[in-house]
Parts: structure tokens; sequence; C-alpha cells
């Protein structure tokens, strides 16, 4: 009974060496006869894409986290840009104009930003001239002048006001004085007369 049973379980152990004797990995790859995912056939291809990586060199780089120094410099440029748009705000309709002229030239944020911290006109025009951005003008002759004869003219600073009225009976100041936007009060030959400087300069005057 042992004996048979042992034959039996030669018997089947031999047959299946029979399926399996010459079947490997390899040869089986190589009578592989389904081939490669065709496109549009074995999947949909959506339209335009033409199998490259969609996205550009400089949209990976806006997406990869930025080493310290690269941080330290947007944040820097974010914060001039901040002050350069806050001090913009604040111009008046002549510093506006005179700031529009020029705005193309002063190259950089930094430069942009330092013009328009001048204290007034006559320091901006003076600026420009010693970047070579202007020509030197008139003005001053044209302040001499309107001094010399006790006039007063736009742009004047408040020590040529001085030297062609004297001190003010009264000043008054708006908001901030740091931006030195004040009315001076003056009595001359027996009118009230007011001179409105705006940041340190002569933008009008009236009288009574």
């Amino acid at each position: 009974m042992k004996n048979a049973l042992f034959l039996i379980l030669l018997l089947a152990l031999t047959g299946c060496g029979m399926f399996t004797a010459n079947r490997t990995f390899i040869s089986e790859m190589e009578n592989d006869t389904d081939g490669f995912f065709v496109a549009e056939r074995d999947f949909n291809v959506t339209s335009g894409d033409n199998g490259q990586a969609y996205r550009t060199l400089g949209e990976i780089r806006d997406r990869t986290p930025a080493s310290k120094t690269e941080k330290d410099r947007y944040l820097s440029d974010a914060y001039l840009e901040e002050e350069l748009t806050d001090l913009e705000a604040k111009l008046s309709y002549n510093e506006l104009s005179q700031y529009q002229a020029y705005k193309d030239k002063l190259v950089t944020i930094s430069e942009k930003i330092y013009f328009l911290k001048l204290r007034n006109f006559q320091q901006k025009d003076e600026y420009l001239v010693g970047k070579g951005l202007k020509k030197e003008s008139t003005d001053d002759f044209s302040v001499s002048s309107a001094v010399s004869v006790g006039d007063i003219i736009v742009g004047m600073d408040k020590s040529a006001v001085i030297k062609s009225w004297g001190r003010p009976n009264r000043v008054d100041v708006a908001g901030d004085p740091a931006y030195q936007n004040e009315r001076w009060a003056f009595y001359r030959n027996g009118r009230l007369k007011y001179i409105f400087f705006e940041r340190g300069v002569v933008n009008g005057w009236t009288e009574q």
C-alpha cells in the first residue's frame, strides 16, 4: 500500500514537471505580444498635451522654498515697495507732477524713496541736477530776484520767505508737523495775507 502511494506521488510530480520544465521568466517576457500602452487607444489624451513637463523653470522656482538669503531679499524688497507706495500716496499735486517727470529716470526703489523723502522742491531739484537727470535751472536766480524786491513766488522755502517778508505774525500747522504743511499769516500794509506751505515750500497765498 505504501509503495502504491509513493508511486502515485512520484508520477504526479513528474507530470507537473513536464509542464514547467521549459518555462522561464525571460522566455515569457520575450513572448509578450501585448506591447506598450498606446495613447488614444489604451488611455485618453488631453488636447495640446505634448508629453513634456507643463511647468516652466520659472514656475518651478516660484513653487520651490527660498533659501534664507532669497527670503531676506524678498522681504526687504516687499518692505521697500510698501514704503514707496505710502510715500507716493502722500504727494501733493505739484509734488506728484515733479515726481512723475523723473520717476522713470530714478532706477531703483531706494532712489525713488530717497527722492520723495527730500524736504522741498529745492532739495529735490538739487538732487536731480547732481545725478545729471536735470539741467541746472534759473530757479535760484528767480528766488533771489523775488527776495530782492520783497516778493513771494511758488517754490520758495521758509528761509527765502523770511528774507523777503520777515517773520510771520502767526503760524498754523496742518496735520503732522514733520510734513511742514503750514499757513503763515502776515500783516502787511494794513492787510492780512496768508502764505501756504506744502512740504516746507510755498504752494500759494491769499490776501484779505
